[in-house]
């Protein structure tokens, strides 16, 4: 579901029934989502991502991701929430605005 993620990296510290708590990076890293259900019936999604790195080649990498990575990023969740969508309700999502 998450294509640019190898399992080897990630490190899950709790699954619930609607969510988890998976780490890849350094231990203040990470993605806040806040989902806000809107009157049309959809639902808005706001993610912040807080990247730091465990050694020199980590922090290079956090930044290449925060500016010219970004667009990337952006469709790979994109992607990612359509993968969801489907695995739910089995149809492809809508686009995403």
């Amino acid at each position: 579901m998450f294509s640019n993620s190898a399992d080897e990296y990630l490190k899950v510290h709790h699954r619930g029934r609607t969510e988890a708590d998976v780490t890849v990076w350094g231990d203040t890293s990470g993605y806040t989502y806040t989902f806000t259900r809107q009157p049309n019936d959809t639902t808005d999604i706001d993610v912040v991502v807080v990247r730091e790195g465990k050694n020199l080649k980590g922090w290079v990498l956090g930044f290449v991701l925060r500016t010219i990575g970004r667009p990337v990023l952006e469709t790979a969740f994109q992607n990612s929430v359509k993968a969801i969508e489907a695995r739910e309700y089995g149809v492809r999502a809508a686009k995403i605005a």
